[in-house]
């Protein structure tokens, strides 16, 4: 081999090392940044957890209010058919007396 062949040789050989390790570094790069990317999507998924968690959550308390205000509404029309008896009553209760009194 002649000395510049040798030469050209030895500079490819340090340029395709300076290659190897520049990749390298850039796969550690890459390494560091998808563990970043990694890490985010872990917090973005704790996160969406814990927001479906608190809609549960929200939705039971919902659906306990429901019922709550279904109990109420039927306690509220059992106190309308009361007062509305009780106000018939009182309509008739002064005629009834009047009968009362003449008899």
């Amino acid at each position: 081999m002649s000395s510049d062949l040798l030469e050209q040789l030895i500079a490819s050989i340090h340029e395709l090392k300076e290659g190897q390790d520049c990749l390298q570094r850039m796969m550690m790069e890459i390494k560091v940044e998808f563990g970043k990317i990694e890490e985010r999507l872990q917090n973005g998924r704790r996160r969406f957890e814990e927001t479906a968690k608190r809609f549960d959550d929200v939705d039971r308390q919902y659906s306990s209010l429901e019922e709550r205000v279904r109990r109420l509404e039927t306690k509220l029309t059992a106190i309308y058919a009361i007062a509305g008896a009780i106000g018939a009553l009182a309509g008739i209760l002064p005629q009834i007396l009047a009968f009362l009194i003449k008899h």
